[in-house]
């Protein structure tokens, strides 16, 4: 697996977390309603998953692992064969993003991927968007006019809560989808 691969790959996740953050209304600690019953929203949680990126003919795919808890999270992006692509910690202290032996750090998970990838990332509505806590289909429109379509289907419940089992993003003959194998609330 090349490095161009697994950075285009990350850099692609990262698009899609900003666009689906983008694309969510404000957050609030309401309880979700879903079509038969009501769900909570977990603010800490595991989530494992697969990603695949297509841009015309080029389909790429890896891994990635995120972890959210009160005092920490973490999201290690990896490649299929399971070797650690890149790293995003936050915690209390700030914001780290670590590459290999590269190592950046900054206030907040906005302010590194914005000065990196040139997206800033809001998790906190990412984490809602998985579990369904704001609209399950939306068009977003990019600051280069470029329209998107985010899509989260096929829920499942885990006790009071719940999480989707695939996310979707996609513009033209780009594509990004998530795939979620492993969701627990903590």
């Amino acid at each position: 697996m090349n490095s161009r691969f697994c950075t285009g790959c990350a850099q692609s996740l990262l698009l899609a977390i900003s666009l689906a953050a983008c694309a969510a209304p404000g957050r609030d600690a309401a309880p979700l309603r879903g079509p038969e019953t009501t769900v909570a929203y977990a603010s800490a949680f595991v989530l494992a998953g697969r990603i695949s990126v297509r841009v015309g003919d080029r389909i790429d795919s890896g891994s990635v692992r995120w972890s959210r808890n009160a005092n920490e999270e973490t999201i290690g992006f990896y490649t299929p064969l399971g070797s650690q692509v890149a790293e995003f910690k936050r915690t209390a202290a700030g914001v780290s993003l670590i590459r290999g032996l590269d190592r950046q750090d900054s206030a907040s998970v906005a302010e590194l991927t914005e000065a990196l990838f040139g997206v800033a990332i809001d998790l906190d509505l990412l984490a809602r968007l998985v579990q369904g806590a704001d609209a399950l289909q939306t068009r977003w429109v990019s600051a280069d006019g470029r329209e998107w379509r985010l899509q989260a289907e096929e829920f499942s419940a885990a006790g009071p809560h719940r999480h989707a089992r695939r996310v979707s993003i996609e513009s033209g003959d780009a594509r990004v989808r998530l795939v979620i194998d492993e969701w627990q609330a903590l």
